[in-house]
This record gives structure tokens, C-alpha cells and sequence, in this order.
């Protein structure tokens, strides 16, 4: 097992925002964690990557506690987060963005070449733009400058916070081609999402977060066919 979580608690602000959470992430997974705003869904990524301490509970990686451990250290033991909103740096071009995500190993050129033509082989639209500012892409293009500096750590496991968060459909569709072409690389993936028809689609297993506790849990196909997950977050 990837990532294993056992009774997460996070507060925030003085607010209890995860209460208890089991979950995991196996080897080689697409794991997909769907909720409506507010269910808590961001706050387990950042809780995951290091960005938030926990209150109490496990996450193990590979069997090690990392709970606690600051977001650099996470990251270079292999967990990559796409945040929410993107956060890209606007007033620096798309190729200084890329650069960033290699920056702890960013003497070796050789090894930042090499990612650099992998994210530029995904997605050739930002090899065009690599020296135009961030904040003339688009929304779709600014996604894809989001996810390619997230690879350029070289994650074991992607972790995707509202990858389809204001795009088209036709944007969405390619972005999770190319989720499932990475996960065909070996890589697992972790996503929270709220465009859940698509996202279980595409998922191994998946949980239903509701009210910061983890309500459902199964394959992908088994929460697509569910009732309650139909009626509460696909609107049938």
C-alpha cells in the first residue's frame, strides 16, 4: 500500500473540518474522492501534502508517518500536489513556472531537461507559449502549466485538487486522457472532485466525503450505479 490514512482529524481555525478519516491509496491506483463544497475534500490534500498539521491520526507513506512532516520533505518522497485554483506565479513565464517544481534538484540539468520534455511532450500548447507570462493562458492551458509543474518532481503519487474546476468539457476530457496515460506509466493518482460522473469514469476505487467523514466507499462503477451518489451529486 501507497498511502494508507487512519482516523484522520483536522481543524482549522478552531473549526473541526475532518473527523476520523480512513482511506488509501494502493500502487499504480486512480482514487477519486468526490463531496459537495465544503465537505472538507481540499483540506485532506493539504493535510496530505503537509500544508496543514493534523489534530490526530496516521498518514503513512510506504509505511512511514508523514503527518507533520513539512511540505518539502513530502514532496521529495514522492507526493505532488495540483492545487486548487492552480497558484501559478502570474507575473512569471510558463517556462520559470515549470522550473519551480524541480527546484530541489535544480543544479542537475540534465534531469530537469529530461522532465521538461515530458511535460512538453503532454502538453505541446505550453511548449508554444514557454515564454509568455502565466497570466495570458488560458484557463485549460493554465490547468495543464499546473499539473506539468506538479510532474516536474517526479511524484510516485499525483494528487489532483479540483482538476476540472471551470473548464469546458472538451478541456476536461483531454486532462483526464492524460490522467489515465500517466496512471498507464505506473504513476497512482489521488482527485477530489466535483464533476463526479467523469471522475468515477476514470477511478479504481472511490470515496463519498460528506460533512468531513467519509460516507461511502468503493470501485468506481459501484458508486457511478449508487442511488444516494446519483441523486446527491449527479442530479439523476
Amino acid at each position: 500500500m501507497l498511502l494508507n490514512i487512519s482516523e484522520l482529524k483536522v481543524s482549522v481555525g478552531g473549526l473541526n473540518i475532518l473527523h476520523g478519516l480512513d482511506m488509501s491509496v494502493d500502487e499504480g491506483e486512480i482514487v477519486v474522492v468526490v463531496g459537495s463544497n465544503g465537505a472538507g475534500k481540499s483540506t485532506l490534500m493539504r493535510a496530505i501534502s503537509g500544508l496543514i498539521r493534523p489534530s490526530s491520526g496516521l498518514i503513512e507513506l510506504d509505511g512511514e508517518h508523514i503527518q507533520g512532516a513539512p511540505p518539502y520533505e513530502i514532496m521529495r518522497k514522492g507526493v505532488s500536489l495540483v492545487p486548487e485554483g492552480r497558484m501559478l506565479f502570474h507575473d512569471m513565464t510558463v517556462l520559470e513556472n515549470i522550473q519551480l517544481g524541480a527546484y530541489h534538484y535544480r543544479k542537475d540539468s540534465v534531469r530537469i531537461r529530461k522532465n521538461m520534455d515530458r511535460v512538453f511532450g503532454l502538453f505541446p500548447a505550453l511548449d508554444k507559449y514557454r515564454d509568455r507570462r502565466s497570466s495570458t493562458l488560458s484557463g485549460g492551458e493554465q490547468q495543464m502549466l499546473s499539473i506539468g509543474r506538479g510532474l516536474m518532481s517526479e511524484p510516485r503519487m499525483l494528487m489532483l485538487d479540483e482538476l476540472s474546476l471551470g473548464l469546458a468539457k472538451s478541456v476536461i476530457d483531454m486532462l483526464l486522457k492524460i490522467v489515465k496515460q500517466l496512471n498507464g506509466g505506473g504513476m497512482s493518482i489521488l482527485m477530489v472532485e466535483q464533476n463526479v460522473r467523469q471522475a468515477l469514469k476514470i477511478a479504481d476505487r472511490a470515496y463519498v466525503l460528506d460533512n468531513g467523514r467519509m460516507t461511502l466507499k468503493g470501485t468506481g462503477d459501484e458508486l457511478l450505479s449508487n442511488e444516494h451518489v446519483q441523486k446527491a451529486y449527479m442530479g439523476l
